[in-house]
């Protein structure tokens, strides 16, 4: 998956998350200032409750900003909870004659199925579900208030926001991975290798370590179209692409380029490393055997050009430039070669 986008879109969710948090807080701490006389004991109360919370999710918020986004959820679901259960800490009448702030439980259980883990989430609603069950069985309140119906409420809310949530969640994954793979060989596409070779140049420039990458293309591929038919060039594209996915190491990526090109993002690799893997994709592939209705379409070929990063180019364009140019090269060259 690609997680460079969806850590993206999590990110631009949790920013309106927390400034819809932060609006609701003031608007809260304004109605307080309003409706509650002033000079009781419960007005300040809640305006030292409110004033707390609106400082913890502005820290949440630059927690964000500093990139810390897993402790910027903790902290932005964390006010949600200590809002509610601070609120009947505070406030004596909660419990004892009324309910209703305790209703708002489910909006900690609602913003954590968005942001956190499942399975966090369901221990976070388990446990608040506990505290209300231990409350309502302890309290004064609980002979003239309905509470079966109150908790049945909460418990149902809460279900449904975690049902609700796991689906989109597993929905929007599919789509992301839909939107960073190629439908015919299941490798990574062009965009997935723009967005990983872009993120891999920026920290080798920071950490000061080297990206190999290898152009490689199908020699003679309008052949395989031309004399079986186009659905024995696509089995001659997934067999390579296998191929390529399975001669690679697991920290390496390889990608469907274009067409019948495949590209190969080696990092910390050198012009030794570099060349000894393209050399080892050129000899290797010839050994394919791939069969179209029981017939061989004979052995494949593949040119490759290489370029290393930082040597030759500092960006994608840059490196992409210069492999495009020694692929073109070794296509000239009489192909089944490897140009750098």
């Amino acid at each position: 998956m690609n997680t460079i986008g969806r850590r993206s879109i999590q990110e631009h969710l949790l920013f309106w998350v927390q400034l819809s948090i932060m609006f609701l807080m003031i608007g809260a701490f304004v109605l307080v200032l309003v409706v509650s006389p002033e000079g009781t004991p419960r007005r300040g109360r809640y305006l030292g409750l409110i004033l707390s919370l609106l400082v913890l999710v502005a820290a949440a918020f630059a927690l964000g900003r500093l990139g810390r986004y897993h402790l910027s959820v903790v902290a932005t679901v964390g006010v949600s909870v200590l809002g509610v259960w601070g609120s009947l800490l505070l406030d004596p009448a909660i419990g004892t004659s009324d309910f209703v702030p305790l209703v708002y439980v489910t909006i900690s259980v609602m913003l954590s199925s968005i942001l956190l883990p499942m399975a966090i989430t369901v221990v976070l609603a388990v446990a608040q579900y506990i505290g209300l069950v231990v409350i309502v069985a302890h309290v004064p309140a609980s002979s003239i208030i309905n509470w079966p119906s109150f908790l049945c409420y909460i418990l149902i809310v809460s279900v449904l926001s975690i049902a609700v949530n796991y689906v989109l969640k597993q929905q929007m994954e599919q789509l992301q991975e839909n939107s960073i793979r190629d439908h015919l060989t299941g490798l990574f596409n062009r965009r997935y290798f723009d967005e990983t070779l872009d993120n891999k140049l920026l920290r080798g420039i920071r950490t000061e370590y080297t990206v190999g990458l290898i152009l490689v293309d199908v020699d003679n591929f309008k052949s395989y179209n031309d004399r079986f038919g186009h659905a024995a060039g696509d089995l001659v594209l997934q067999s390579i692409a296998n191929f390529l996915f399975e001669q690679v190491h697991m920290a390496d990526i390889v990608c469907r380029f274009g067409g019948d090109e495949f590209a190969v993002i080696l990092l910390g690799a050198t012009h030794e490393s570099l060349a000894d893997v393209a050399e080892s994709l050129r000899s290797k592939v010839k050994e394919l055997d791939i069969r179209y209705s029981g017939k061989s379409v004979g052995p494949c070929t593949i040119s490759q050009g290489l370029a290393l990063f930082p040597e030759h180019g500092s960006t994608r364009e840059g490196l992409l430039a210069t492999a495009d140019a020694s692929l073109f090269k070794a296509k000239q060259s009489g192909k089944d070669r490897v140009v750098m």
